[in-house]
């Protein structure tokens, strides 16, 4: 009696995308199988009992995933991955840097601000979100602004994937 099996075992690899910005659901695991019996359909948690024949797994937010691949005989591999994200965006005002206007219309004013989280580099525009964003380098954090007038102003920053400070 010759007993058949599969020529080779089903094995799974695992292509994964963070989420770009904190909070996004645009991560996404990509299952790359190989052996088992043809028809390879795949799960992910939490719905573990609903299959799909595309083994790109996306809208993602970051967390933890169970991921189970199944062939056409029902073996199967349950695996979890994690999703990342980048730290939420933030700025903190330098309050030693605040520079107030001494007389009127001199726009002598000036402040710093150090932005953290995101993916730099950081484009930083004053007080228009459509304005001249101006780009820092590769490993710039602390912004300063001068020659402003006094009054209330805003910073707009977004990072390397477009993600904004909200």
């Amino acid at each position: 009696i010759t007993v058949l099996e599969p020529a080779m075992k089903l094995t799974s690899m695992y292509d994964l995308k963070d989420a770009l910005c904190a909070g996004s659901n645009d991560g996404s695991i990509k299952v790359i199988t190989s052996g088992g019996t043809t028809l390879i359909q795949y799960a992910i948690s939490p719905h573990l009992s609903q299959f799909l024949d595309s083994n790109l797994l996306a809208n993602l937010f970051a967390g933890s995933y169970d991921i189970v691949v199944q062939d056409a005989l029902g073996c199967y591999q349950k695996e979890g991955k994690t999703i990342g994200e980048p730290a939420p965006l933030e700025a903190l005002t330098l309050p030693s840097s605040v520079v107030q206007e001494i007389c009127f219309d001199d726009k002598n004013a000036a402040f710093n601000i150090l932005v953290s989280g995101g993916t730099l580099p950081y484009r930083i525009a004053l007080d228009d979100p459509n304005g001249n964003y101006s780009t820092g380098t590769l490993s710039q954090k602390q912004f300063d602004f001068k020659n402003l007038r006094g009054g209330t102003h805003t910073v707009y920053i977004q990072d390397a994937h477009d993600c904004t400070l909200d």
